[in-house]
């Protein structure tokens, strides 16, 4: 034998979900935030990884200037079909910079963003990579 489920009475001054109005925030409202990164080296380099949940390609730069690497990025809203009955999502604007070692190839730095990872290469120099010295007998 079915039964009906019912609802648990709402407490006073409480609707229920479907009838609440939606808790929007100001368009100009915008978080900053550090992403969270990680650095590995090697002897050919370093790499970053660094976390940049809902940033488009359009919506990132990364650039060196005078020794640093400088990152900004944008995180949008994402605009879905029907009534918002609830968000939270806040429109995030993200700042990274870090220092390069001089022996760093600064023409050589490469990047990829895929499934909101920026990925970013940052090769030696030729010059300060490590390499093997021939010994000669004489």
């Amino acid at each position: 034998m079915a039964t009906e489920v019912e609802k648990a009475p709402a407490r006073k001054g409480q609707r229920e979900i479907q009838e609440q109005e939606p808790q929007r925030r100001a368009p100009e409202s915008y978080r900053y935030a550090t992403p969270l990164c990680d650095i590995w080296e090697d002897m050919e380099g370093a790499t970053i990884a660094v976390d940049l949940p809902g940033v488009g390609q359009d919506g990132l730069e990364l650039r060196v200037e005078e020794g640093v690497l400088l990152l900004t990025a944008h995180a949008s809203v994402p605009e879905l079909p029907g009534r918002a009955l609830y968000t939270e999502w806040v429109p995030t604007h993200f700042h990274r910079s870090f220092a390069l070692a001089p022996e760093v190839d600064r023409d050589q730095i490469e990047a990829t963003l895929a499934n909101g990872v920026l990925t970013v290469r940052i090769p030696k120099a030729e010059a300060a990579r490590p390499r093997r010295v021939e010994v000669r007998s004489r």
